[in-house]
């Protein structure tokens, strides 16, 4: 069962091929694995800043910002609606 030399090489190529197809598998998988446990880590992690998408910062953001103004705006309201009170009240002449 002497085989030709090409036939050889042809058989080493592909042999070749399988086993750098091989190591570039489990290199890849290594790295996905190092991948998914560092972003558990982060994710566990309590002192790790918030990575989350611009439209919760944004929803977050409006949200602080009405508070805000909400706040800002009732005792303004209450002070109105009490000076309005007391024009009603007014019993003097002037």
């Amino acid at each position: 069962m002497d085989q030709s030399p090409s036939a050889n090489n042809s058989q080493l190529s592909t042999q070749d091929v399988e086993a750098e197809a091989d190591a570039v598998l489990r290199q890849e998988e290594e790295e996905l694995d190092a991948l998914v446990s560092l972003m558990e880590e982060a994710n566990q992690s309590p002192n790790s800043p918030h990575y989350g998408s611009d439209e919760d910062d944004y929803d977050s953001l409006l949200m602080d910002y009405i508070i805000s103004e909400k706040d800002s705006q009732e005792p303004a309201q209450c002070s109105l609606t009490e000076e309005q009170k007391r024009d009603d009240m007014d019993t003097s002449n002037g």
